[in-house]
């Protein structure tokens, strides 16, 4: 855990502390205050039962000035503590409010900005997850590597509001294509990796059929007109007990065979 991860850990463990010793003194104090003021009434309304386990002789002409003070004190002390458990409740909210942010800005900070896929901050994070997983329930673990064919020629040719308009739409196509545990990360200005857990190599392979025929209904409606969207696809599945980094090399490699080809033909 890094060192600024712990210490807002630690923060958010001692204000929870804080707000518990605050609500155990106040259930403490209420529960003493309320026994000393049903033990007085008893003592008040009953007399002669109480004298029969306890010698009331010397306070008894005192009792119903102590009632009435111990009824003013639970007055106050409801008040007060009235008082501050609105404080820890408005405490609570705002903390839970500042925690909801801290979770926005960070999520955002994984975030690329031009697509709305991860970024490969989060790819760090994600990879020795998902590969842990794989490992100890021994599942599938599959992943495809996704470029823009003739990308830069398009940048140039049609311009940078056109470019950004075919990642954001590009992204878009493969998400489609995506179920909600699969992983799509930008990982190059025109390539994406797909991360699948839970899926085979044969899994992805149907995946990327499926993703072929979004994109030739996404270029039937020429969306960003005097573009056509090709994709370089390489696939590739991690074997366990080998490094996951094998699994994304041979997925850029099959990547650069797939362009080789396609740039002879």
């Amino acid at each position: 855990m890094e060192p600024t991860t712990a210490t807002a850990a630690q923060n958010i463990r001692g204000r929870i502390e804080k707000w518990e010793r605050t609500n155990l003194i106040i259930s403490l104090a209420a529960l003493l205050v309320s026994l000393l003021l049903v033990a007085t009434a008893v003592s008040v309304v009953f007399p002669d039962f109480v004298a029969k386990y306890v010698d009331v002789g010397p306070v008894k002409p005192y009792l119903h000035i102590s009632l009435i003070a111990l009824v003013a004190l639970t007055l106050v002390f409801s008040t007060y503590a009235l008082r501050v458990r609105r404080k820890l409740k408005i405490e609570r909210r705002e903390f839970v409010k500042e925690l909801a942010e801290r979770d926005a800005a960070d999520t955002l900070a994984l975030i690329d900005p031009q697509t709305g896929a991860f970024n490969q901050r989060y790819l760090d994070i994600i990879l020795p997850r998902e590969t842990g997983r794989t490992e100890r329930w021994d599942t599938s673990l599959s992943f495809l590597k996704l470029t823009i064919e003739e990308f830069d020629a398009a940048d140039e040719r049609l311009g940078t509001e056109a470019a950004n308009r075919i990642l954001k739409e590009t992204a878009e196509v493969i998400k489609k294509c995506l179920r909600p545990t699969d992983i799509i990360i930008r990982d190059g200005a025109a390539t994406f990796l797909v991360i699948l857990p839970e899926t085979s190599k044969h899994g992805a392979l149907t995946g990327c059929r499926r993703l072929l025929e979004k994109v030739d209904q996404w270029n039937r409606k020429e969306v960003v007109p005097g573009f056509e969207l090709k994709l370089a696809i390489g696939v590739s599945d991690h074997t366990k007990g080998k490094d996951v980094r094998d699994a994304l090399a041979a997925a850029d490699t099959r990547v650069q065979l797939y362009r080789d080809r396609y740039s002879a033909s």
